[in-house]
């Protein structure tokens, strides 16, 4: 995202390919979630879950649960608190 946005959610959703979701959180996804909002990350694979969760506190974004359906795992995480 090239400019902060103006406006923000308090649930987003995100459910694409892990290579997709680790783009859109380098390219600013976490920031159109409000504070004490939840952005829920899903389409990642079992193997792709270490991977992922590393970007995740990379952005400044805190893991709040994982959830997990046979190979497929979601995540929910917020911005951390300042």
């Amino acid at each position: 995202m090239a400019a902060r946005p103006s406006f923000s959610f308090t649930r987003v959703l995100a459910n694409i390919l892990a290579s997709i979701l680790q783009r859109l959180l380098v390219a600013g996804l976490g920031e159109l979630v409000a504070p004490g909002g939840v952005l829920v990350l899903s389409g990642i694979l079992e193997e792709q879950v270490a991977d992922m969760e590393a970007a995740v506190q990379a952005q400044g974004l805190q893991i709040l649960s994982r959830k997990q359906i046979e190979d497929w795992v979601a995540l929910a995480v917020q911005p951390r608190k300042p």
